[in-house]
């Protein structure tokens, strides 16, 4: 596979969101933890995986993956499509050197890249496009998807998975309760992507919903889990809990078990032939 093109330079984002980008990129550098906190992104990472296989074909493919993270869903390409080709990206280089160690028996079909897959500049093209649960930290979403669909390849696939509006319903309860503002309302609207998705000249997207729990012994277990996890970073414009509302809340959940349920979108569109 030839050399990416994607290392020809990246975005300059407004100082904001320039500023909450860092704060992401810093917030995944804890690759040595990730994979102990990250049984939802592996199951998402599977059930993606298992969607695409049916719209990938028989020809070997050439496919860029953004957000790597440590590899659930590259290891699961790299198994099933034998003589396909990944660069495997991510933003934050932690995650890049642990998804290298990792998949060192296929280091003849993958290389890697650290880069914002939404700020990249390239001209590359690409049989596939994926992502698995990193889509959701893109400072401006619908126009990212529009940038990497032109870089698929006619007859090409995007697919992508990202938790969408109605995520973790539990944990904004318990904040309205207890005095604290609404966390979750950054996820995208999964109607808003699918009118997305039918205003896109030359493509055709499946799109499906589905709900995925997850069982914590307790909300501090939880609150550990997203840390770890790296996905506990504000969003821009949305101002962090403050810590007196955190001890209240684990304070009034000492001993009791918490559930927090997302709402997965996973979207896969095969670009017209022409």
């Amino acid at each position: 596979m030839a050399a990416p093109a994607a290392h020809k330079g990246t975005r300059a984002w407004p100082a904001a969101a320039g500023r909450w980008k860092a704060r992401v990129t810093r917030s995944f550098g804890r690759a040595e933890k990730y994979d102990a906190h990250t049984a939802l992104q592996a199951a998402v990472a599977r059930r993606l995986h298992g969607l695409l296989l049916m719209r990938l074909g028989a020809t070997p493919p050439e496919v860029l993956e953004i957000g790597c993270g440590t590899g659930h869903l590259s290891r699961f390409l790299l198994e099933s499509l034998p003589d396909a080709k990944l660069l495997l990206t991510d933003v934050a280089e932690p995650m890049v050197r642990r998804c290298r160690q990792k998949l060192e028996g296929f280091s003849e079909r993958v290389s890697f890249a650290v880069l914002d897959g939404e700020a990249a500049q390239d001209d590359g093209m690409w049989d596939a496009i994926v992502s698995s649960m990193a889509f959701q930290w893109f400072a401006c979403l619908p126009e990212a998807i529009g940038r990497l669909a032109s870089r698929v390849k006619p007859g090409g696939v995007l697919a992508f998975s990202l938790p969408v509006e109605g995520s973790l319903a539990e944990w904004d309860a318990l904040l309205a309760a207890h005095g604290g503002a609404r966390e979750t309302s950054f996820f995208a609207g999964g109607a808003g992507l699918r009118d997305q998705f039918r205003a896109m000249d030359g493509w055709s997207f499946n799109v499906l919903e589905e709900s995925v729990a997850g069982e914590y012994q307790d909300l501090r277990s939880f609150l550990l889990a997203i840390k770890l996890s790296g996905a506990g970073t504000s969003r821009a414009g949305h101002d962090a809990i403050p810590i007196g509302v955190f001890r209240r809340l684990l304070h009034v959940t000492r001993g009791k078990p918490f559930r927090a349920t997302w709402k997965i979108l996973y979207a896969l569109g095969v670009k017209e032939r022409g």
